[in-house]
């Protein structure tokens, strides 16, 4: 009897604590913040190696707009499937994201 009170016991805990965990992290979130500014510039000012990434990145897309940002990244407003995306390219044509 002491045995299966003790089961008992056991399973209620662990069912809280799942519960607990669960609850606890549903709340959650993430918040980043970037302190990089964009400036727009020309489409033709894109670093060559920038344009080419785009090219096999997201092949037969359009370039739509373009910005340099204050960290000499560059952000790329394309219409590609269909869907305009906005993706980051290092100046060396390196996707960040």
């Amino acid at each position: 009897m002491k045995r299966t009170l003790f089961l008992a016991l056991v399973a209620v805990a662990l069912v809280s604590s799942t519960s607990l965990l669960a609850n606890t992290t549903q709340g959650l979130t993430m918040e980043v913040t970037s302190d990089v500014s964009y400036e727009e510039i020309k489409v033709d000012e894109l670093p060559a190696q920038v344009k080419e990434a785009v090219a096999k990145d997201f092949e037969g897309s359009e370039i739509l707009k373009a910005y340099k940002g204050s960290d000499s990244t560059y952000k790329v407003v394309l219409k590609a499937e269909g869907a305009k995306k906005e993706v980051i390219y290092s100046k060396e044509g390196k996707k960040i994201g």
